[in-house]
Order: C-alpha cells, then sequence, then structure tokens
C-alpha cells in the first residue's frame, strides 16, 4: 500500500476540515505517508482494504453527519453490513461538537460505535473536542499523543520524532539579534524562556503568490488569466478545481419589510429572493448565503501591511509541493480569484480567529523579539489559558493582532494562508415551495459578545440590509446611501419591491389559509407607486414573483452550477437589481408534518415563526421571546389565533413588565398539558433560538416538567428524549 494511513474528515464549517489538514501536514513532519480525503469522495478509498484510519468529522443538527458524511455514514449504517466487514481496520476518532447542543459530538461516536460494530481496532482513543471551551484544549493533546500510536500500529517504531527541536528553536527573523537572555525571556511569563515553550508545529504555506505589477487589472476580471506563460497547463487546470460539491446560483433579491418598529431593540427584516428555474424547495430547507467581507476592514489590513498598491492587480498561485501524493497545495477556497482584493472580499474570512498554528507561523515573521515571544507564548501548550483570555473570548481578528504585534510583517503567502475560508451563512426558508423564497433575520448591529470591546455588525446580516437599501432606492426612486437614512424613511411593514411585475399571483399563495380573512397590508414597488390589497393574500404578498434574468454565471444548460464559493463580481448593466450568490442545503429533519391531525408545538423568536407554510390544524404554542416581533410577525400570529387556526398563542417578553419573560414560565405552568400532548397525543415540537440560551434552558425546564407532571423518573426522562428525537418528534433548529 502507497500510505501508511487513510485521513478522512466531515466537515460543515471548515472547521474539521482545517484540523484534518494539520494532522496530515504533521504527517509529513513525522515521517508517515498518509492520503487525505473528504468523506464524500468514497470512490478513492475502499475502507475494506485500509488497515489504518483516522476519522475527524463534526456533527450538525440533532446528531446528524455534515453535508459531505452523510453519504459514506448511510453506506456504513447498511444493516446488511456484516459484523467482520472491518476486521483488519485499525482506526481512532476525533469528534468536534459543543456541548450548548445536546448531542455533543453525536458524529463522532457514532463513527466510534460502529466501526467497532463491524469488527473495526481502536488503536487510539477517540478525542472529543468542545468548541464552547474550545477546541484546542482536547484536540492539542489528543494530536500529541497520536504519533506515537500510529508508529505502533503501522510498525514504523523507528520514524523520526517531528523535528521538536525546530519548534522550539529561535528560527525567525529575530534569529539574528544577540540571543542573550533578555531576548528568549522577553515577553515571557516570569520563569518561562523561550526554549521551555511547548509549541504547535510550524508549517509553512505550500504555495507561493505572485502579484503581476506591471499588467493593470479591472475589478471585473475575476479569474487571473492562467494561460500566462508564468504559470504551466496544469498548474493553471488547479487554480480553478475544487472539491465543493454544492451547487452555487445567484437569485434576485427583489423584495423586503421591515417587521420592527423604529425603537425596537432588535431590527428583523423579511425578504423574498427570486431563483432560478430549476431550483426546487421545501420549507424548511436552508440556503448558504455567500457574504463579502466588510470594506473598511479590508483596507485597513492592507493598509497594514503595505498592500493597498497591489490589491487590484492580477494574483497568482504557484505549488511548491513536490509530492503528488498530497492533496492540492492551493486552497480551495482561493482557488479562482482574480486579485488580493477578491481574495479577501470573498474568500477570507478576515474577522476569524486565528487558530494556534496560525499565530505560530506569524510569530516566525514578527522582528521584535518581545513580541515574538508573546506569540509564541499565545500558541503554545503553557499559554492557553493566555490564549483563550486574550486571543479567543476577546475574538481577536488578524487585523487586531497586526496592529497589536506592530513588527509582524508575514508575506502574502503566510497571510492567505492563515486566514480561514469565508463561510456561507445559513437562512432558513419559511414559504411554500415556489420560483421564489423568504427568509426572516435579525440584523446584527454588534456582533461581538459582551465585554469585547469591538465594534462592527454581522457580517451577512449586513450584507442583505445594504442589498434592502438597494430594494429601496429603486422602489421609491431615490438615492439613499445610509442605513440610517433608510432606518428612519421606510415604513413599518410595508413591502418594497423593485419592479410592478414582481407583485405575486395571489390566487396562486392562498393555499393553506383560505379560510381566513387578514388585515390589509401595503406593496411598494418602483416608480413610487403603491398599491393597497385587502383580504387574505396579503400575509403571502411578499413572495415576488419571478423575475428571471440569466445573469448567473457558472450555469450550464443541465441546471447544474460550477462549485464556487466565492462572489462573483456582476456587471451593473446585466443585473440591475441585487444578486445574491447562495447554495441550497435540505432540510436535516426540521419539517412539519403533513398529517393535518398531528398537534404541533412551536417555540421560537418572532422571526423565526413562520406560520406561512401551514395553518396549524391542532394544538399550537408559540413563544415569541422578544415583544418588539410582534408588531409583525405577532400582528399575524394574534390574527390566525383569533381566526382559530391557532388554538393555544403564549407569548413572552423579557423587556416589557410581562409576567412571562422566558419559554420555560410557560412551559412550566402549562406542563401538565404539554406531558399530554407529547406522551399521550403524539404531538410534535419544533423549536428555534440560541443554543447557548434557549437550547439548554428549554431542555432543562422539559426535563423537569416530565419528572414532576409527567411522573418519570430520571432514566426514563433521557429514554423518552431520545425516542422523540429519534421519531422526530422533537425537532430544533439552533444557533451559535
Amino acid at each position: 500500500m502507497s500510505h501508511d494511513f487513510l485521513l478522512l474528515f466531515g466537515s460543515q464549517t471548515g472547521q474539521a476540515e482545517s484540523i484534518a489538514k494539520e494532522l496530515a501536514k504533521d504527517a509529513g513532519t513525522f515521517d508517515f505517508k498518509c492520503q487525505l480525503y473528504c468523506m464524500d469522495q468514497f470512490k478513492h478509498f475502499d475502507l475494506e482494504k485500509e488497515k489504518v484510519v483516522i476519522i475527524v468529522t463534526s456533527t450538525t443538527g440533532e446528531g446528524d453527519p455534515p453535508d459531505n458524511a452523510a453519504r459514506l455514514w448511510r453506506r456504513l449504517k447498511k444493516k446488511s453490513l456484516a459484523s467482520d466487514y472491518l476486521v483488519n481496520l485499525k482506526y481512532t476518532v476525533l469528534g468536534l461538537g459543543d456541548t450548548n447542543y445536546t448531542n455533543f459530538c453525536q458524529m463522532g461516536k457514532n463513527f466510534d460505535r460502529r466501526l467497532e460494530e463491524l469488527g473495526a481496532t481502536r488503536f487510539y482513543p477517540a478525542g472529543f473536542a468542545d468548541d464552547g471551551t474550545g477546541l484546542e484544549v482536547v484536540v492539542e493533546p489528543w494530536r500529541e499523543g497520536l504519533w506515537d500510536a500510529l508508529r505502533e500500529v503501522t510498525g514504523k517504531r523507528n520514524a523520526c520524532n517531528g523535528n521538536q527541536n525546530e519548534n522550539n528553536t529561535d528560527n525567525t527573523q529575530s534569529s539574528s539579534v544577540d540571543d542573550g537572555i533578555a531576548s528568549q525571556t522577553a515577553g515571557l511569563p516570569d520563569g518561562i524562556s523561550r526554549g521551555m515553550l511547548r509549541l504547535p508545529r510550524l508549517h509553512m504555506p505550500p504555495f507561493t503568490v505572485s502579484i503581476v505589477s506591471d499588467t493593470p487589472s479591472a475589478e471585473s476580471d475575476i479569474i487571473a488569466d492562467t494561460t500566462s506563460n508564468n504559470i504551466s497547463e496544469a498548474s493553471a487546470k488547479d487554480q480553478h478545481r475544487t472539491n465543493d460539491t454544492r451547487k452555487w446560483f445567484s437569485g434576485n433579491l427583489v423584495a423586503y419589510r421591515c417587521l420592527t418598529t423604529r425603537n425596537a431593540v432588535k431590527r428583523a427584516l423579511e425578504v423574498v429572493i427570486n431563483l432560478p428555474d430549476w431550483v426546487s424547495y421545501s420549507t424548511g430547507d436552508a440556503f448558504g448565503i455567500s457574504c463579502p467581507s466588510d470594506e473598511d476592514e479590508i483596507d485597513a489590513l492592507l493598509q497594514r501591511l503595505n498592500l493597498i498598491e497591489q490589491a487590484d492587480k492580477p494574483i497568482y498561485f504557484q505549488s511548491t509541493s513536490t509530492d503528488t501524493r498530497k492533496m492540492s497545495a492551493i486552497p480551495d477556497h482561493l482557488k479562482g480569484v482574480g486579485t488580493l482584493r477578491h481574495a479577501l472580499r470573498t474568500a477570507c474570512d478576515i474577522r476569524g480567529v486565528p487558530k494556534k498554528s496560525s499565530i505560530r507561523v506569524l510569530a516566525k515573521y514578527t522582528s521584535s523579539p518581545e513580541e515574538e515571544n508573546r506569540l509564541l507564548y499565545l500558541c503554545s501548550s503553557q499559554g492557553s489559558k493566555a490564549y483563550a483570555e486574550e486571543i479567543r473570548d476577546r475574538c481577536l481578528s488578524i487585523i487586531d493582532i497586526l496592529n497589536e504585534f506592530k513588527s509582524c510583517h508575514p508575506p502574502l503567502n503566510v497571510l492567505l494562508d492563515v486566514l480561514r475560508p469565508l463561510l456561507p451563512r445559513y437562512y432558513s426558508a419559511c414559504t411554500l415551495s415556489s420560483k421564489r423564497v423568504q427568509f426572516c433575520f435579525n440584523v446584527v448591529d454588534v456582533a461581538y459578545p459582551d465585554g469585547v470591546k469591538k465594534l462592527g455588525g454581522g457580517l451577512c446580516t449586513s450584507y442583505l440590509e445594504r442589498l434592502c437599501l438597494r430594494v429601496y432606492n429603486i422602489a421609491n426612486g431615490t438615492k439613499i446611501r445610509t442605513m440610517t437614512e433608510l432606518r428612519d424613511n421606510e415604513n413599518q411593514n410595508e413591502w418594497y419591491c423593485v419592479d410592478k411585475n414582481d407583485i405575486p399571483d395571489l390566487e396562486q399563495l392562498s393555499i393553506d389559509l383560505e379560510q381566513l380573512s387578514m388585515a390589509k397590508d401595503t406593496i411598494r414597488y418602483g416608480k413610487n407607486t403603491t398599491v393597497k390589497i385587502s383580504g387574505l393574500d396579503n400575509t403571502l404578498q411578499a413572495r415576488i414573483a419571478t423575475h428571471e434574468q440569466d445573469v448567473m454565471i457558472h450555469r450550464d444548460t443541465s441546471g447544474n452550477t460550477a462549485s464556487s464559493s466565492y462572489l462573483p463580481t456582476y456587471k451593473t448593466h446585466q443585473c440591475p437589481y441585487p444578486l445574491v450568490h447562495m447554495f441550497q442545503r435540505p432540510s436535516l429533519g426540521f419539517e412539519l408534518s403533513t398529517d393535518p391531525t398531528t398537534p404541533v408545538i412551536m417555540i421560537g423568536p418572532g422571526t423565526d415563526l413562520q406560520l406561512k407554510q401551514r395553518v396549524m390544524l391542532g394544538y399550537f404554542m408559540a413563544v415569541v421571546i422578544e415583544s418588539e416581533i410582534s408588531c409583525s410577525s405577532g400582528k399575524e400570529l394574534t390574527e390566525f389565533h383569533a381566526q382559530g387556526a391557532l388554538t393555544h398563542l403564549f407569548v413572552a417578553s423579557s423587556r416589557d413588565g410581562n409576567k412571562y419573560k422566558y419559554v420555560q414560565d410557560h412551559l412550566k405552568e402549562h406542563g401538565a398539558d404539554f406531558c399530554k400532548l407529547m406522551l399521550q397525543e403524539g404531538a410534535i415540537v419544533y423549536v428555534c433560538g440560541n443554543a447557548s440560551t434557549m437550547g439548554k434552558s428549554l431542555d432543562m425546564i422539559i426535563d423537569t416538567i416530565l419528572k414532576q407532571d409527567g411522573g418519570l423518573d430520571a432514566e426514563e426522562v433521557k429514554r423518552t428524549r431520545e425516542d422523540w428525537v429519534r421519531k422526530r418528534r422533537f425537532c430544533r433548529e439552533l444557533w451559535g
């Protein structure tokens, strides 16, 4: 066999993939030959023939596998597989999770258990890392012990020790300075010198970056001219080949409305996006939205590194790896970017908190001994607490670190290597499947936790609000430029549309609510024209008719799209309306029952209580956290309740003196009813909310109710809750 072990990852947000790639780099340091694959690439490997495998996986949904691990997991779950199917395989698992969610590291545990059931032998204890407290707390010691275990299981007991000395020697730019006591201890806590630090291994980028300074480049030149003599044919192909299997497309944002009052604590918007003909979705499906980095933050980073003049010139990547067994050296998210600014805007997460391994590389390019030592300490095992307090908890980005450590000047390839991929943000569909999709969201004005003195709104919600500003200007013929002006001028609950032709087909959209009579609403579309439409269909009027324009890039006649997560640059004259770069992600079980007689209990904040998909013919419990949301969604809920579509409506608010501050207050008061519905009548619970607040607190109160009002003991509660999840009777969509 051409390799010593197989390394597989299943990753939803990129964390597991990043750790797997670091392990692959470590493998070469320890003289191991490793094959690295995403689990979705199972055509390239055969577990039945492998001898040693390492699995790194995260968990999503209610203990579900990441999208790119789902197919392999389904194969391994087959009951037809014999108990000795993998009898010749040795394995270990590293699971990533978050204890704020109920099914902590569930997929890591599932893979660990299932491989054992199929006859495989665990050669090294599984590790389960908690993102809530810091993945590195578990990942780092697990990595350190892995290599000795691999030497034993592969028989390579004489393999090198990973060049440990390299990590503790002064191999940075400051090594030319007098190597005295001062330079060894400056910036470090008392009693610690540089040579004592246990550091992560130093991995340099396996690629170089070139900027063609003498060739002008327009911002529209997204993809560099890879036919240039500066790049080989193979490298040119590699510039664009990615492992992203998602089908990206562009949709038109054609309408929006503000759901909240101007003095609301949180600002909630509802948007309407027209979709290409070939896209079909179900309520509960999510759409990943690609959003750009903040322009001011991009300029700040470029200015700090003196790269402003080079930012818009063509950029080229060249692999420096001579090992053909390794995966492409150029990161997937950087393939296809045309300029440095384009990379920072659409491919790299410049707000993300750098990992310890990234800080280790930055230290190499820090000229001040004191600053270099401090960076080395922050990424060392001894500095774990300092890293958590000074970097992770303060949400420091690469810009913050470079501003704090002014002698740090990383080269361009290092900068792009340490920046994580800019990930899409997910929003759930709240409408019936049609040629358009609606979703609601709170505009995040402060994107950092309490105590972190940083400014900046939510990246994607701020981006979508800027697109809404364009819709507003088109609808009103105005030229408003700032969000403050927009918020001061727009009317609450008024729809702003890009075109008169975008008014929806109301007859088609009145499926579920035909018995209801709703209050009047307003639609505003271009040329300052306003129409008022009374009657039932106003609750659905935002489903704007498809405004199809064939301006989608990377789209072929079969309806498939090229795998490209970075935002394309559109020419304004081709697409005058706001475009959203997105892909569809099917629901992971968060779907309404098709049986109209099944009692339904819904719990969540106002932006997630979407009743337009189905009138609840049974028991419905809605708990609205923020009272200001009731200005719109709450009004609709009240109307539904008055018409009998909702048998019960409970509203909680922590801000207006309401007796019921939290969802727990209502649940506790109606515990007996809850138990009757869930234990006797087969009700289904749907929960939306913040994992660290609503998720945990809701679990605690439900357990208490089952004991006090349901008469169950602790073991029975555990089995009952597990049964609910297994039968999809307790469905949650939580976010961090």
